[in-house]
Formats: structure tokens, sequence, C-alpha cells
């Protein structure tokens, strides 16, 4: 058996648990560890039935359990977790591969790409695909001149939103670019994450800490989302490996690295603004082995930084000062009503192994005084303990430390057989409640429906077609919000019809739905010019119920199509519905 870097010598004992170094055969393993084994495969197997009794105690606001399971218990996934832990003991007896780094990278890259036929059910994703699509259609230099501006920015950063118009730009609007980057964007998370427990620890823990990423079911389902979270939790993993990396090397590239890794995570999101602060933790970490060093080299990565983020900062002040305050006087009080439970996120939303071998290393790591432990431990204090952010979407910049804390708890098992037992029995159970419970969930909501009729427009001939949404009061959802999403799924050309009639209503300041009627769809999606010759577009209503009190115009236009084709799929849980109507010839 390898040997911790952790771990000192001790006496030999055929019956420990916890810091043994001893190799063990089969045969004794089985004879002296049967109880513990015992216990591996009853965690593995009773734990979904305990987590499906206390099923009411997830109230995740995505993919909560009394939802995903509503129709009762899923036995066959059961049966297939009982064969998985089956398969998980006899593959325990053999080694990892021996090229951890691309067993890894493949596993989250194969993970990744199975997951791409879920529909965008995050509506946010249609300001970040608005702001990509104005970048493609009017250039880079339009897109920074534009922020903010005739670009509504709601409370985002232009980064993440940049990176998918370039894109866009390159490959075209398809979704299957952005989602490779996404997919990119975690398996670089995976890979980070092994680097740096790696560096901290050894080899081993890097493993445990990468294969510990996959076992979080929310944060898989959020892998082909054109959403902002995931890639700011690839460059706050980068940050925290890149400087601690900056920190101790003697040559130039890691501080340039750091240096370009934190410029990222600051135009993220304004939630790693307050991430940021773990730079001096890991300062201060590093800094009694070597404190000239470290305290010039982190002078160099800082200066660079400020250089690289200081000129974006003035250019956009105004912009970011009125965010900041649309954050305090709305976002912020808003967390009180989108809060999520710490059980919810923790037990069933995660893995439970990982949450309770994250507890059980920082136990040892506190007996054992273990200063390194200190980096992947503060971001979740800062989080979870200190400001309490109860929003699964807010804590996913955390989520690779979480690993690497149940990373280094795991490793502390002294037989490597239960430890891969539990790994792999553990990313076993997160895969099958992924692909087998939460996948197929997302595909009655009735967000699928713009994925379908999306993809539906592309098998009809006309290039272009006419959008018209179903006026709503101030307190749901503006549909309009929809239009960049259906645009996501189809390569026809989208434009907006409007009922002159219509009013827009005094929209309530406090509604969670507010920035759906804040968000200004850019004059791309304006209506175009009348081609008689051409014969009628093809309508598209997009509703949330039953066409009724329909102005005259769109009405008339309806009646000019011979065909109908509805989407209209929906779970029947929520009150917030997108069904679609097309009208075509």
């Amino acid at each position: 058996m390898s040997r911790s870097i952790l771990q000192k010598p001790r006496q030999k004992s055929n019956h420990s648990l916890i810091h043994s170094e001893d190799a063990i055969s089969p045969a004794s393993f089985l004879k002296n560890h049967y109880f513990a084994y015992l216990l591996a495969a009853l965690f593995s197997l009773l734990l979904p039935i305990i987590l499906y009794h206390y099923r009411t105690l997830d109230n995740n606001a995505l993919c909560r359990w009394p939802w995903v399971f509503a129709d009762g218990p899923p036995l066959k996934s059961w049966a297939l977790l009982l064969i998985i832990t089956l398969v998980a003991f006899f593959l325990a007896s053999r080694s990892w591969p021996k090229n951890k780094p691309v067993f890894l990278f493949l596993s989250a890259l194969i993970i990744g790409v199975s997951l791409w036929g879920e529909p965008e059910i995050i509506m946010d994703a249609s300001r970040y695909f608005t702001q990509a699509k104005y970048l493609e259609v009017n250039g880079i230099s339009a897109f920074w001149h534009g922020w903010g501006n005739e670009l509504s920015a709601w409370t985002d950063l232009p980064l993440v939103p940049f990176i998918y118009g370039l894109v866009l730009t390159v490959f075209g609007e398809t979704r299957i670019f952005i989602q490779a980057l996404t997919t990119l964007f975690f398996v670089g998370s995976v890979w980070f994450t092994y680097l740096l427990a790696r560096d901290l620890w050894d080899e081993e823990t890097g493993l445990l800490a990468g294969l510990l990423l996959l076992c979080y079911p929310y944060l898989l389902l959020n892998i082909p989302l054109m959403m902002v979270d995931l890639p700011t939790m690839f460059f706050m993993v980068l940050t925290v490996y890149t400087f601690c990396l900056a920190l101790q090397t003697d040559t130039p590239l890691p501080i340039l690295a750091a240096a370009l890794a934190i410029f990222c995570t600051f135009w993220a999101k304004y939630s790693t603004w307050i991430l940021l602060s773990i730079l001096p933790v890991i300062f201060l970490v590093y800094y009694k082995s070597d404190p000239q060093k470290t305290r010039r080299r982190a002078f160099y990565t800082i200066t660079i930084t400020l250089v690289l983020i200081l000129p974006l900062v003035i250019s956009l002040w105004e912009v970011i000062n009125d965010q900041i305050r649309l954050l305090l006087d709305y976002q912020r009080p808003g967390l009180q009503k989108w809060s999520e439970g710490f059980i919810s996120t923790f037990f069933f939303q995660i893995h439970p192994l990982v949450t309770l071998s994250a507890l059980f290393g920082t136990w040892i790591a506190l007996r054992k005084k273990d200063r390194k432990f200190i980096i992947p431990l503060y971001l979740i204090m800062v989080l979870v303990l200190v400001l309490q952010v109860k929003r699964i979407r807010y804590l996913m910049p955390i989520f690779p430390m979480l690993a690497i804390t149940a990373a280094y708890g795991l490793r502390q098992l002294a037989d490597q057989r239960l430890q891969r037992f539990l790994m792999l029995s553990t990313l076993g159970a997160a895969l099958i409640l992924t692909f087998g419970s939460y996948l197929p969930f997302t595909g009655q909501l009735s967000a699928a429906n713009l994925k379908n009729g999306g993809r539906f427009l592309d098998t009809i001939s006309p290039t272009s077609i006419a959008i018209y949404t179903v006026p709503q009061k101030a307190k749901d959802v503006n549909l309009k919000i929809n239009v960049p999403i259906l645009d996501l799924f189809t390569q026809k050309k989208l434009y907006l019809l409007s009922d002159p009639a219509e009013q827009s209503p005094e929209v309530n300041q406090t509604s969670s739905f507010r920035f759906s009627w804040e968000q200004d769809l850019p004059d791309f999606y304006d209506p175009l010019p009348a081609r008689p010759a051409n014969g009628p577009d093809p309508l598209v209503i997009i509703s949330s119920g039953p066409l009724t009190k329909l102005p005259p115009l769109i009405r008339e236009k309806m009646a000019g199509h011979r065909q109908v084709k509805s989407f209209n799929r929906s779970s029947g849980l929520f009150t917030y519905k997108t069904f679609v109507t097309i009208y075509y010839d």
C-alpha cells in the first residue's frame, strides 16, 4: 500500500481501520474487516431508503426529492444500486488506473457529454445567451461599449457571457458548442481539484477529491446549462491552485497564470469577490516556510492582477456601482426567501458520504494541526458558517473545496480496498440518482417545450419565425424572457411580435421574477419588414396556459396557417409553465 505523506509509521495491527500502513491480503482483509465492509455496504444500500423516507427535508428549488419521486419510490434504481454495490465490492480489490489524471479526465468527460440532452431548466440562461448573441451580432467592441447600456446586464459580470459570445462567433449558434465548453469547464474543475489536493498532500488524495466531485447530482445537472455558476467554480479552483503554485515555484509563468486566474474569478460573479479573501489565507499558510520568497511572489502576482483588473473596473464603474446597489437592495434581502436548507444541500443534492467524510477530515486535520487543510476549509467556513449562504447555486464555487476536505477524510481509512469500495459505491449511487431520476425529471418540465419546439422549427423550410408571447401579470414571469432560450435551440431567425395596445404592468420590485420584466431584448429580435411575396412566416406562441383572449393581429396570423404543432409538456408541479404552439404551412 502506498504511504501517505501525512501518515507516520505505526505499529502493525491487523484490526486498525485508520492510519494503518499494513498491506493486507484479500483473505486477511475479509477475515478481520468484514464488519467494516458490511457497514460500508449497508451505508450504501440503506442510505437511499432513509433519505427517501425523510425526503420532505429536501427543499431544493430545482430537483427536490418530493418532486423527483412524486410517483413513488425508485425501486428499479435501488435494484441497480444493489448491483453497483456488488460490482464495487469486486472492483475494490483492484488498484486504481496508473494514469490517474487521464482516468479522471475521461470519467468527467463521459459523464458531462452523457447529460447533453437536458433542456435549459433555469430561466437565467436567457440573459447569458442574449449577451453572448449581442457579441456575435455586433462584435467585441460593441459588446464592451454596450454593456449595461443598450445591452442589459442586470447583476451579471461580463466575463462568462463574453466567452460564450466568442464561442458563438467562432462556431455558430449551436447549443452543442456551448455544452462542449461548459463540459470542459466541468472537466477542468475536476482536473484542478485533483491537482490541488495532490500538491497539498498526495496523488491518492487528489484522485479521491476528483472522483468525489463527480458525486454531486445537483452539480452534474448543471454541466450542460448555459449558466455562469459552473464556469465560476472552475475559475475559483483554478485561482486557488495557481496561487498556491505561484508562491512555491521559482519561475515567472505560475505568477502570470495566477494573475490571469484571479482576473477571471473577479469578473465571473460578484459573489467571488468575497471568496477571493482566500488569497491572504494561502499567503499565510506558505509564509512560514519561506517568508521572503512568499512575500516577493505574492507581491508580483497581486500587482499584475491589479494591472489587469483596474482599467476594466474604471471603464465599467458606473454600471458596476448600479449593480452593487441592486445586489444590496434586492438580491441580499431576496436570499431570505430564496434559501434552501443545509440538509437539502449537503445530504440530498450532494451524496452524504462527501459531507460526512469532510466532517471527519476536518476533525482529523484539527487533531494533526495540518495547516494546509485551512486552504480548502476556509471557503467552506466563509460561505456556510459565517455568511450562512443557503442557496445551493451560490455554494457551487466551493464544491471542489468540499471534495478535497472529503478526500482528506476518506484517505485516513487504513485499507485502500475499503477506500475504493466506498468511493465506487458512492459514485455509482450519485450517477444512478442523476441519470435515473434527475435527468428524466428535467425532461418532464415545461422548459423542455422550448428545446423540443426549437428543434421542430429546424425541420420546416422557412428561415424566419414570428414569435408572440402571451401577456402575464406582474407577479408572474414575463414570457418574453423565453425568446432567447428558444433561439438557443433553433437555427432560424426569430423576431418578436407585439400588440400595440398591450401595456406592461407595473413591476413588483421585490418579485423573484423582476429581471424577466426589466431585461430588454436587443434589436436583433425586432420585427422584420413585411414580405408579402414570400407568404406568412410561421408563428410561434409562447404561453403559460390555453390560448385565449389573443389580439386580432395574432388571430389573423394564426388563421393564415394550415397546421399546428403543440408542445405542452408539464410536470404539474409549478404554476409557471412554458407552452409552445407553432402555426405553419
